[in-house]
């Protein structure tokens, strides 16, 4: 009714593969198929948590590993692509701007109102191009295949925000503007013809509307005091309860099993915060907790007009 360890101790069988290294040379474990062993502490986890997206072990080795190892943009040809689009978009439309800024003061060319939105759409088609540039330059030569042990460290950084904001700045500025210059163009044909008597107020009006509008909609996910709408979850350095990114369900799990079940799920991340630091003594210091702000849904740092129910 034992099982023989290779170093000669005995134990139960039904100890073997149980997840736990009860012979202390691992043997009970070694031939078991119904556990993954972490690479630094060699701690076993059920197979099933291997590659389910969460990191259960400290070195993350569970989920960056050959199976299930990930990066920002998968695939050579695929970062290749997106660097090219995004470089030729910007050269292409870098040459527009500079013959619709040279242009633009020949009366005898198109109407202003066709001109300026004809610039906004360049320009917002210029931003997008260069948040592809710069996603597939900082994936192919900064980050790489560390992306995976760094996943939560570049979701909470600012550089990942900048190239969301940079890329919804672009995309929804080319959007409006293509709007109200089909607006434009349906509401001034007469007689076949484009109308080019429009009034300059009018032009510089739903130019600030678009510029406006163009950089709030980025801008307003990242305020401070939106962040229990916004924020996605904490990451902590150097905090084993939250390995990788831990989300409002996470937290009030592990503070209810320290203060008592908290039933109220609405709880503000600020009160997270305060209720953390009072898990810990002096000697740890104040715990700060990085945002996984908005823009941190996935490495490409993309703006998620499509929120899912469990978001």
């Amino acid at each position: 009714n034992f099982f023989k360890c290779d170093n000669e101790i005995c134990v139960r069988f039904d100890q073997l593969c149980n997840l736990v290294d009860d012979c202390g040379d691992g043997s009970d474990e070694k031939e078991c198929r119904n556990h993954f062993q972490c690479k630094t502490s060699r701690f076993y986890i059920p197979l099933v948590q291997k590659c389910d997206g969460k990191n259960d072990c400290l070195d993350h080795s569970d989920e960056c590993n050959d199976v299930c190892g990930k990066e920002i943009i998968s695939g050579v040809w695929l970062k290749l692509l997106a660097g090219s689009i995004g470089g030729s978009s910007v050269l292409l439309n870098t040459g527009s701007l500079v013959r619709s800024f040279l242009s633009i003061r020949d009366k005898k060319k198109a109407a202003l109102c066709n001109r300026t939105l004809s610039i906004l759409i360049n320009f917002g088609d210029l931003l997008t191009g260069l948040y592809l540039l710069l996603i597939s330059v900082q994936d192919s030569f900064m980050i790489g295949s560390d992306y995976c042990k760094k996943q939560s460290q570049w979701l909470s950084s600012d550089h990942c925000a900048f190239l969301g904001i940079l890329n919804c700045f672009g995309s929804t500025m080319s959007l409006f503007s293509m709007t109200f210059l089909s607006i434009f163009r349906v509401l001034n044909i007469r007689g076949g013809s484009l109308r080019r008597d429009t009034k300059k107020w009018k032009v510089w009006f739903v130019t600030a509307i678009i510029i406006v509008s163009s950089i709030a909609i980025p801008c307003v996910p990242i305020a401070n005091y939106l962040e229990d709408v916004f924020v996605n979850g904490l990451t902590y350095k150097d905090i084993s309860f939250f390995m990788g990114s831990g989300s409002k369900g996470d937290h009030l799990n592990v503070l209810g099993a320290y203060f008592g079940k908290i039933t109220n799920p609405a709880i503000a991340w600020r009160t997270i915060r305060n209720l953390l630091n009072l898990m810990f003594s002096d000697n740890y210091g104040k715990i700060r907790g990085k945002r996984i702000h908005f823009y941190g849904n996935d490495g490409v740092c993309l703006f998620k007009f499509f929120v899912k129910s469990d978001d």
